[in-house]
């Protein structure tokens, strides 16, 4: 007997209203030079949730698209995947709190976990085991972040780089689409990129700082320490990827990195040799959106006419923690764009 196949169905997403431009950054801050690091960084704009609005809300607009586009009731969902590192409370999970909002059944399974950029491929191997397994059908993969709440308003390095976003994409029983999957985690790397407050190790009593005067609560990355660890796994783990599954770099169609930087990126292309045609890159103007980058990419490259029925495109996630991961996604007939 066949075991039951997993694939992508649809993807939409949602970003904040409010635009942070590199010149309105450049009016607060005329000492940081803010060509240069658009140079690296890749990112001239991007989106920032308002003070009121949560990783949820955003999530919650994601979902409502995806419902209208697609024509979908509620009912037919029976598993809510919920990827944040910006939930609404310690407790309870943001994945309770949508499943009452979008009117899902009681009887849908619905849970949080807290990965970061590598986030999205780690959902798409946990909604491939439960299909797989007979547990699930269809499942609703949310990844939502709003870092700028993290982020120190005169840190330079994390608020040029990241933009606030969320992305729900549609995950059922059908065609074979998500063909191989590859995790990895190298906790070493967890002072690299790290916020100390909030959790049980350092407390969160209001005006906490750390030893160096910083505020518990807010980002500290080694940006070095993030580039090098990029630059010797990545590239290694995605030509073991395609080994696993027989394949060589010529036989993708289009690879979608997690859109960390153009730095990071054009370190991984380059050591791989994969071509710009085949990659996608649309950081400019959203920022890095941690967890929903990929799936962002995913949609504006379909949209674009980069990403066709029947093409094999490999997704990595790479960050925090560390931990990264990828995925080998065939697009079947059955994927649908959905709103623009």
């Amino acid at each position: 007997m066949q075991r039951p196949a997993a694939e992508i169905v649809a993807i939409e997403y949602s970003l904040p209203k409010k635009v942070e431009t590199n010149e309105e950054l450049r009016a607060l801050y005329p000492h940081w030079d803010i060509d240069a690091v658009a140079k690296k960084t890749g990112v001239f704009q991007r989106h920032v949730a308002r003070a009121e609005e949560c990783a949820s809300d955003l999530a919650y607009s994601a979902c409502l698209r995806l419902f209208e586009a697609q024509e979908i009731l509620p009912a037919e969902i029976d598993g809510l995947l919920v990827c944040t590192q910006s939930a609404d409370y310690v407790m309870p999970p943001t994945a309770t709190l949508l499943q009452h909002r979008l009117g899902l059944n009681k009887s849908v399974a619905a849970f949080d976990y807290t990965l970061a950029c590598s986030g999205y491929v780690y959902g798409l191997a946990m909604c491939k085991a439960f299909i797989e397994s007979g547990l699930l059908r269809s499942i609703l993969l949310v990844t939502c972040d709003t870092y700028s709440k993290y982020i120190r308003p005169d840190d330079r390095a994390t608020r040029t780089l990241f933009g606030d976003g969320a992305a729900v994409t549609l995950i059922r029983k059908g065609t074979p689409g998500i063909c191989e999957v590859g995790l990895a985690t190298d906790g070493s790397g967890g002072e690299k990129f790290i916020v100390r407050g909030g959790g049980c190790r350092n407390g969160s009593r209001p005006g906490e700082r750390n030893a160096t005067g910083t505020d518990v609560k807010h980002i500290e990355m080694d940006g070095l320490g993030v580039i090098s660890f990029v630059k010797k796994e990545i590239p290694s783990f995605t030509e073991n990827l395609l080994r696993k599954a027989n394949l060589r770099r010529e036989d993708i169609d289009l690879f979608i990195f997690h859109q960390a930087s153009k730095i990071s990126l054009d370190q991984v292309s380059q050591i791989l040799g994969i071509p710009p045609e085949k990659t996608f890159i649309n950081f400019a103007n959203i920022g890095n959106t941690v967890s929903s980058s990929i799936p962002i990419a995913i949609k504006d490259a379909w949209q674009g006419g980069k990403l066709k029925p029947g093409m094999v495109a490999t997704l990595v996630g790479f960050g925090v923690g560390f931990s990264w991961g990828g995925a080998l996604v065939r697009w079947t007939n059955n994927f649908r764009g959905g709103l623009g």
